[in-house]
C-alpha cells in the first residue's frame, strides 16, 4: 500500500519494520494485544546493538513509537480491507523533543577544527541552518539544487517541505561535499554517495 501510494520515508519505514517482524511476524493476529505490545516495548528497552564498535543498550521512545505506529497503521489497513474487524490498542511512550546543548559561535568554531569529516561540515551546515540531526544525516543530493544555491526538502518532521537558501558559508560547504561524493566499494569499485555527508556512501552514522 505504501509503494502504490508513494508514501515518503518508505525506506525509513522499512527499517523500521524489521524487529517488528522479527517479534509478531510468527504470531496470529488475533493474538496480538496491548500486553503484547508492552512485552515488545520491554524487550526493545533491553535489546543490544553494536553501533560504531559501541555496545549500546536499549532503544529510544521515539524510535520504539514510530515502529509501534507502523504495527497499528498495519491492523488498521486490514480492517478497512475487511479481513479483520477489530484492531488492537497500540500503547505508546512518552518523548520529549526539546532541542538542548545549543553551541555558541565561539563554541562551534573550537570545535570543528577537531573533527573529521564528514561530521566537520555536518556540525557547520547544523549551525547555519538549524537542521536537525535527522535531517541532516538524510540529506541527498537529489534535494541540493546547485544551480539555484538552495536545498529543498520534499518533506520534513512537520510534515511540510522546506527550502534553504545557501548562503556563502553554506554554499561553500556543500560544494566542498559535493568534490568528496566519491567512495569505494567493499570490492573495491569507485562509486558516487546520494547522500551529502556520506561515511562510506552511506548516511553517517550516530556515533563515529
Amino acid at each position: 500500500d505504501y509503494v502504490q501510494r508513494g508514501v515518503k520515508g518508505l525506506r525509513e519505514a522499512r527499517n523500521h519494520m524489521k524487529p517488528v517482524r522479527e517479534f509478531f511476524g510468527p504470531r496470529r493476529a488475533i493474538g496480538v494485544t496491548p500486553g503484547l505490545a508492552r512485552e515488545y516495548i520491554a524487550n526493545r528497552k533491553r535489546s543490544v546493538r553494536i553501533v560504531g564498535g559501541k555496545r549500546i543498550v536499549g532503544v529510544a521512545n521515539a524510535t520504539i513509537n514510530r515502529e509501534l505506529e507502523l504495527l497499528g497503521r498495519a491492523f488498521r489497513f486490514a480492517v478497512f480491507e475487511g479481513t479483520l474487524t477489530v484492531a488492537p490498542a497500540i500503547p505508546s511512550l512518552p518523548e520529549n523533543n526539546a532541542r538542548r546543548g545549543f553551541f555558541d559561535r565561539h563554541e562551534v568554531e573550537s570545535l570543528v577544527p577537531h573533527l573529521r569529516e564528514p561530521l566537520f561540515s555536518m556540525v557547520q551546515f547544523a549551525y547555519s541552518s538549524g537542521w536537525r540531526l535527522g535531517e541532516i544525516r538524510g540529506l541527498r543530493w537529489e534535494y541540493v539544487d546547485r544551480c539555484a544555491r538552495e536545498v529543498r526538502l520534499p518533506d520534513s518532521k512537520n510534515g511540510e517541505g522546506r527550502m534553504l537558501p545557501l548562503d556563502e558559508t553554506l554554499w561553500v560547504l556543500i560544494e566542498r561535499c559535493w568534490t568528496r561524493r566519491e567512495f569505494k566499494r567493499p570490492s573495491g569499485a569507485t562509486a558516487l554517495s546520494e547522500f551529502v555527508f556520506h561515511f562510506r556512501g552511506r548516511p553517517t552514522p550516530e556515533t563515529t
